[in-house]
């Protein structure tokens, strides 16, 4: 029986993890923050506790978290950054290898000069 359909029914850490399609040590490590409301009750004819989620809470949590729960094109989280002139040399070694471009000179050259002037002010600072 799903959660949604009975009032008294709860989510445990494994099964709210599922139901979002997360691992449960993401949600375990929500639980523990503070950020997942839970209630640690006992388990019947066991000497263990285990967390007891609301649907509610669960609903309000996984509003709060929005964008981090997957992808909606499906790709991973892995981004490999290169110049031009790298994505050649990794083009040379893995031509098989699929490597959308999208390499902004300007942002680069910006980003070029800000390491540049970050180095100049950490040489001055020491001397």
């Amino acid at each position: 029986m799903s959660p949604k359909q009975n009032e008294n029914a709860f989510f445990t850490i494994i099964t709210a993890a599922a139901h979002l399609k997360l691992s449960p040590q993401y949600v375990r490590k929500a639980v523990r923050a503070g950020e997942l409301k839970s209630t640690l009750k006992p388990v019947e004819g066991r000497d263990v506790k285990r967390h007891e989620i609301l649907p509610a809470d669960l609903e309000t949590w996984r509003k709060g978290i929005g964008a981090r729960i997957g992808r909606a094109d499906g790709r991973n989280k892995f981004v490999f950054y290169a110049t031009p002139e790298e994505l050649v040399a990794l083009k040379k070694v893995a031509p098989d290898l699929d490597v959308q471009k999208a390499f902004n000179a300007e942002a680069h050259k910006a980003a070029k000069a800000r390491r540049a002037a970050k180095l100049a002010t950490a040489a001055v600072t020491t001397k």
